[in-house]
């Protein structure tokens, strides 16, 4: 079943020739349905696969043991997503000489969100009525509560250029807290999450006569990599390193 969302923003913009374009934006989410993973133990007949992970029969008859299966569910309760985005946009044409040509760009989201999903914990007790005594498999739901998955808790961006006739050059900062991507069962220390991330890019371009411009794209310039992690940063799981790159060329528009 897929994950419904309703939403409600409201958003408040100012413009002003020395300030610029400021907006303030609020918004809240509720998503029912979130799809979420999560581990389920099966133990031939004694313990039905839940609903959705459609295990033929002939299979279950013939599962023994402890026999762990990965799926995905939906969460049946409610997953809310809050928070306001600041942007402000504005370029500095009143002040004096060449610092006319300076642009700002400046945007910071602060995002709370919140989830309750439900665990699914492996009891075992045993027959002492019979010889040798037989253990009993039973699940017994329990809830656990986190951050919505692959959601950070701040993003921000900021942007400082300039331009001066045909040409024009751009400097970004990027940087986002870590995200969470699996909810573990009831202990924390095992969650797994994208650990924070921060880049700086550098946009360059040179308007030329007859519709054509030469450009260059300097994309993150401090070498940064993708960590993930479980649990805390002391336990690293692997790291992605994209590296820097820059790409250059010449567009005719027309």
């Amino acid at each position: 079943m897929p994950a419904k969302a309703t939403n409600y923003d409201a958003a408040l913009s100012i413009f002003e020739n020395h300030i610029g374009l400021f907006t303030a934006d609020a918004f809240y989410k509720k998503v029912d349905n979130l799809i979420f993973q999560t581990r389920y133990h099966l133990f031939g007949r004694q313990i039905e696969p839940l609903p959705g992970m459609n295990i033929p029969d002939n299979w279950l008859n013939i599962l023994s043991g402890n026999v762990p299966a990965d799926t995905y569910l939906n969460n049946p309760n409610k997953t809310t997503y809050k928070g306001f985005e600041l942007d402000w946009q504005t370029n500095f044409w009143y002040l004096p000489s060449f610092l006319k040509g300076l642009v700002l760009d400046v945007n910071f989201s602060r995002i709370y969100s919140h989830t309750t999903i439900p665990v699914y914990k492996t009891v075992v007790t045993y027959d002492t009525n019979v010889r040798p005594p037989r253990s009993i498999f039973s699940i017994k739901d329990t809830i656990r509560t986190a951050r919505m998955p692959d959601q950070p808790k701040y993003i921000a961006n900021a942007t400082l250029g300039y331009d001066y006739r045909g040409f024009s050059v751009r400097v970004s900062y990027l940087y986002q807290t870590n995200v969470i991507t699996y909810i573990n069962d009831l202990n924390p220390l095992l969650d797994s999450y994208t650990g924070a991330y921060s880049r700086w890019d550098v946009a360059v371009k040179q308007n030329l006569p007859m519709g054509f411009q030469i450009f260059l794209n300097l994309n993150n310039l401090n070498n940064r990599r993708d960590h993930s992690y479980q649990g805390d940063t002391d336990h690293p799981v692997y790291t992605q390193n994209y590296g820097f790159t820059a790409d250059a060329g010449v567009r005719y528009q027309f």
